[in-house]
Formats: C-alpha cells, sequence, structure tokens
C-alpha cells in the first residue's frame, strides 16, 4: 500500500477511527478535493494518508475498512506507538487520550486536525488549518503544483 505513496504529493492527516466528528468530516473533505483535481495527470493527483493516533484500536484491518468508505484510494496507515510518536513529533502533532464525555465506554483521542502536504520526496510542503474547505485547498494544491511541480 505505502508503496503507492512514492513519488506521489499526499495529503497526511492524523485521526483514528472511533472519531465521531473531525476524521469523517476531512475524510469525506479530501474526497472533494481528489474530485475537484481529477483533470490533472494521473501523477500530479494527490494520495491521501490517514495516520491512526490510535493504534491500540485502529489495527491494519480495521483501517483497511474504514479508510476505503470515503474514497476507495485514500490509505489508512497504523504502526506502534513508538512510531506513531516518532512520525507525530517530527510533523508537530499531537494527541491525547480522555475519557468520552457522553459516558460511553472507551476514550476518545484529541488531536491536531491539520491536513499536511508531503511533496513526491517525502517532504513537508504545506499545512492546511482548519476548518478546511475543499474549494481552497484544491485551489491552493494547483498553485503549490505550479510553483514546485
Amino acid at each position: 500500500g505505502a508503496a503507492r505513496l512514492n513519488g506521489r504529493w499526499t495529503f497526511v492527516f492524523f485521526g483514528f477511527t472511533h472519531c465521531p466528528d473531525v476524521c469523517p468530516t476531512t475524510l469525506f473533505t479530501l474526497n472533494e478535493v481528489v474530485r475537484q483535481l481529477e483533470d490533472l495527470p494521473e501523477d500530479k493527483r494527490p494520495a491521501v494518508l490517514m495516520v491512526s493516533v490510535d493504534p491500540n484500536r485502529d489495527t491494519p484491518e480495521k483501517l483497511a475498512s474504514y479508510v476505503p468508505y470515503f474514497n476507495p484510494d485514500f490509505l489508512g496507515l497504523t504502526g506502534d506507538m513508538p512510531q506513531i510518536l516518532s512520525l507525530t513529533k517530527a510533523m508537530g502533532v499531537a494527541f491525547t487520550y480522555t475519557p468520552r464525555d457522553d459516558g460511553a465506554e472507551g476514550y476518545a483521542v484529541d488531536h491536531t486536525a491539520s491536513l499536511f502536504l508531503l511533496d513526491p520526496n517525502g517532504r513537508l510542503a504545506a499545512i492546511f488549518g482548519t476548518p478546511h474547505a475543499a474549494g481552497e485547498i484544491a485551489g491552493d494544491y494547483r498553485i503549490i503544483l505550479e510553483n514546485r511541480g
């Protein structure tokens, strides 16, 4: 799966499958961004990767059924906690586990909701803060591509 990201522009988002709001909304928005960029040559279209910050619950199998629901080309990635902490620290992403405020069992994960755009060499090219608007992100992506692509 991850080999498909080599040499591709990639939007990276940190989330988790039990996320009630931010994660599904962001993945839905990213699907719209990708749809708006379908006119680009295939090698210029961005890939989308969701990195789980909840490795205890988000198995590769769970991610493989959750992430493609929003777009069959989207990839989900997890690892052990040291791997995830290494990546989140490198990218300035924060996350904390908190008890569910609705009294439900388990926990929630508060996490940075920014989108990160990596260039084809895996270097950070842009950070998109919230709120995410598909049209603006797609427009900015085209500008970045013109300047750097």
